[in-house]
């Protein structure tokens, strides 16, 4: 338990627990700190089973679990900075916003922003060249939505509590950089490369870096892609739910990439070994840890 919090397990595991549309309208701080820790958990199962990640890449919030588990903080600290953003957020003043999706590229995610000319209007995320996501006050993502559909593109809302990876969250982002000042960052122990920064993290003033712009600045991930696969990264393994990532991959990177999302649905270990192995990422044969992993 984390600043009072019930244990984001009973999020995970329960059978009757609340769905992601009622966490993101009445418990988005939850909804954090229960994807934060089931990005932690998975990638602390594929590490007991035998998988070494040559690099690691998050995508927004998930950027946190990536840097805990190459040990640039420990996962209390990290949960503490999933719980100060949310506590920040809640309290600060943050305009009324959210983000939509747009199946077009950035540059022209970006000229649909130019087009409406509104302050606080941003492009928060590039995913590839036909997925972008703009952020900003609602009455705007309204008008978003209104030139998407007449230009024939699909235009999705998101269910998104905040205008993230805007500006408009200065207030927030600076409120957070103040609390979260006494924590111990370090340079991590295996390369993680942040879309948030452009580049890859090599320091603890990295780290700090990525705590202070990680509310503003946009979530560039497909240039992520293409720069760890020019670096040579051919498997990639998604350690979140759902596989959201794992369609990126496919679509963004060449055809001689793997990608492989083992908890996009319930996994018992035999099978999690199978889908491993079957991407050549792990040894066929089961490993002594495994039951300590299953126990």
């Amino acid at each position: 338990m984390k600043r009072g919090r019930r244990p984001a397990s009973q999020l995970l595991t329960n059978s009757d627990a609340p769905s992601l549309d009622e966490l993101v309208e009445n418990r988005p701080a939850d909804l954090d700190v229960a994807l934060f820790a089931g990005s932690v958990a998975g990638f602390d199962i594929l590490s007991a089973i035998g998988l070494c990640p040559d690099v690691m890449v998050g995508h927004s919030v998930g950027e946190m679990a990536a840097l805990a588990a190459a040990r640039a903080f420990t996962v209390s600290d990290a949960t503490e900075l999933v719980c100060t953003r949310a506590e920040v957020l809640r309290h600060c003043s943050v305009p009324a916003g959210g983000m939509v999706a747009v199946a077009m590229g950035r540059r022209r995610a970006e000229s649909v922003v130019n087009v409406i000319d509104e302050p606080g209007l941003a492009v928060a995320v590039d995913n590839g060249p036909e997925q972008s996501v703009i952020s900003g006050p609602t009455p705007l993502l309204s008008d978003v939505e209104r030139i998407a559909n007449a230009a024939g593109v699909r235009a999705t809302r998101l269910r998104a509590a905040f205008p993230f990876h805007n500006p408009l969250l200065r207030e927030a982002a600076d409120a957070m950089v103040a609390r979260t000042a006494s924590l111990t960052m370090r340079e991590p122990v295996v390369p993680v490369f942040s879309p948030i920064l452009g580049r890859y993290v090599r320091s603890a003033d990295d780290v700090r870096l990525w705590v202070e712009r990680h509310l503003l600045a946009p979530v560039m991930f497909y240039g992520g892609l293409l720069q760890v696969h020019r670096d040579g990264v051919r498997r990639f393994v998604e350690v979140g739910a759902r596989g959201a990532l794992t369609q990126l991959v496919e679509s963004c990177l060449p055809r001689d990439v793997t990608a492989v999302a083992p908890f996009r649905r319930p996994c018992p270990l035999p099978r999690l070994r199978k889908v491993l192995a079957h991407a050549d990422l792990v040894q066929a044969d089961p490993a002594p840890v495994d039951r300590a992993v299953a126990s």
